[in-house]
């Protein structure tokens, strides 16, 4: 099932096949599944013992703020669409409080799409600062969207701080989002922290100084009791915790800034299989071309089947079986570009590019219905391409990330509730390494969100394409379950928010 470009096969992409099974030490999925659960409570745990003590001051959010008609926000991130959930997430919470936005870095491309908060103009000091200190590690056109690296961090640091300091001083809340690095810039400050990350903690950073810098920073501001950090994932969380010894609570994006596009599923009801869309950059890991070949394959080689089903279509197709329409986010025509349009897709592929993809919660809150690869099968070389993965998965991509440590060291010590006896989590890249990947893959919201659809193969969309109430139906429980989510997520930000702004005498005596 490889790809037409990844023929031929080479003596050492063989050998690294071979040798990637050779290491395989297969655990039972009952026993990776168990590790799963205890880091998912470890996690849970976290984040109650840190919110909890605040539900009750959260509850009279209008006392805590003693009639405050305003409320000044310093934001600081390279992505819009990460950056607007915290932000809307506390305007949801205070409708009746003008927001004023300090954001030097601007828009990205998702205003483009999703028009919004955050889409004015980088501002110009803070241009020049990306001009002088940051750079493109590749020009690869599959990675270039987050391959920045900064130079002379600790120079760049100082000039933000020495610019933007009476900003910072003037605001009610700092809130820092991609690169974690940047939240760094707040030390000092004495302004509340939030930090919402959806990257790695060591994202932009090329140099080991400046990871000490970041490092020190980010364990200083997560220790003050009026900041909240927070990843919008467990595995993030684990990167984390594990690399700069800092814990994160988790937040799932609620893709807030759908607006009305929430909740908006309504494929066109004709017959066939419909659009499907694909999430972006799979071309770096798939040939879409050869992905519906296999398809239509396979369709057609159960047109007997699909007779037997539904006898009319199987006329209307007149002996052959068409494929869906496919279309992958990132090169969509015009007219399918904007959000209110992808509810009238029939489903969506999601192949994910690593551990993080704002796009997947986007589809979720649509109520586009999600098929992804068997989360203990097949998931991890997709969410892990970069790191290396079953050479009999994927084509081998491009050799987009220097070797810097950053994945080889990331589980490279165990908490101590782990059970020796079950699954290792640190030594990914060896023995138990596929167990391993198995493990974080299923830590991934990927393998967390319930009513998703899992697939063994391309070939599983067909019938499933087929049968549009099925997917109603299937987009009906992630609806249902996104507003469960969605109310869980105000509790969340309402602590948050009062850990920010309860002055002294509202704070829990346990702070």
């Amino acid at each position: 099932l490889l790809p037409d470009s990844a023929w031929p096969w080479t003596l050492s992409s063989i050998w690294h096949a071979v040798g990637e099974w050779a290491e395989v030490r297969w655990r039972s999925n009952s026993e990776v599944l168990r590790v799963v659960d205890q880091e998912v409570r470890r996690h849970h745990d976290f984040r109650v013992n840190t919110l909890s003590p605040w539900l009750g001051v959260a509850s009279d959010l209008p006392g805590v703020l003693a009639g405050r008609q305003t409320l000044e926000l310093f934001a600081l991130g390279m992505h819009t669409g990460l950056l607007r959930e915290p932000i809307l997430a506390l305007m949801e919470l205070l409708p009746d409080v003008e927001f004023n936005i300090v954001a030097p870095c601007g828009g990205d491309k998702l205003c483009g799409r999703i028009p919004g908060i955050l889409c004015q103009d980088r501002d110009p000091v803070f241009a020049e600062l990306i001009l002088t200190h940051m750079y493109k590690k590749s020009l690869n056109n599959y990675v270039n969207m987050h391959a920045d690296a900064i130079t002379d961090f600790g120079l760049m640091r100082n000039k933000f701080i020495a610019f933007y300091r009476e900003q910072m001083l003037g605001a009610d809340i700092l809130m820092c989002s991609e690169p974690l690095a940047f939240c760094s810039f707040f030390d000092g400050v004495g302004v509340p922290v939030v930090a919402y990350i959806g990257n790695g903690p060591f994202f932009y950073l090329a140099d080991s100084v400046a990871v000490s810098i970041m490092v020190e920073s980010v364990q200083r501001l997560a220790s003050e009791p009026q900041n909240t950090f927070i990843a919008m994932n467990m595995v993030l969380a684990v990167f984390s915790e594990r690399q700069v010894n800092a814990r994160f609570v988790t937040f799932m994006p609620m893709a807030r800034h759908l607006g009305s596009a929430m909740y908006s599923y309504n494929p066109h009801a004709i017959r066939g299989m419909g659009k499907l869309l694909v999430t972006k950059r799979v071309i770096a890991s798939w040939d879409i071309r050869c992905m519906t070949q296999l398809l239509l394959v396979r369709a057609q080689a159960w047109l007997g089947q699909i007779k037997a089903i539904d006898p009319e279509l199987a006329r209307h197709w007149d002996g052959a079986v068409p494929v869906p329409e496919v279309y992958q986010i990132g090169e969509l025509p015009p007219e399918l570009r904007d959000v209110e349009a992808w509810s009238t897709f029939r489903a969506c592929l999601v192949l994910p590019w690593d551990a993080s993809g704002l796009n997947t919660y986007d589809i979720y809150a649509l109520g586009l219905p999600m098929f992804i690869p068997d989360p203990l099968r097949f998931l991890p070389s997709f969410v892990y391409r970069s790191a290396g993965g079953s050479g009999l998965m994927r084509k081998p991509g491009p050799p987009v990330k220097p070797g810097q440590g950053t994945w080889g060291g990331i589980w490279r010590k165990l908490p101590s509730e782990f059970n020796e006896s079950q699954p290792r989590v640190d030594k990914v890249l060896a023995g138990q390494g596929w167990d391993s990947w198995r493990i974080f893959t299923m830590l991934t919201d990927f393998g967390q969100l319930p009513h998703v659809r899992y697939i063994t193969a391309f070939s599983d969309l067909i019938f499933q394409l087929l049968d549009i109430e099925g997917l109603k139906a299937t987009s009906q429980s992630m609806i249902t379950h996104h507003r469960e989510m969605h109310a869980d997520s105000r509790n969340s930000w309402a602590c948050t928010l009062v850990r920010a702004l309860a002055p002294i005498e509202r704070r829990p005596s346990s702070e």
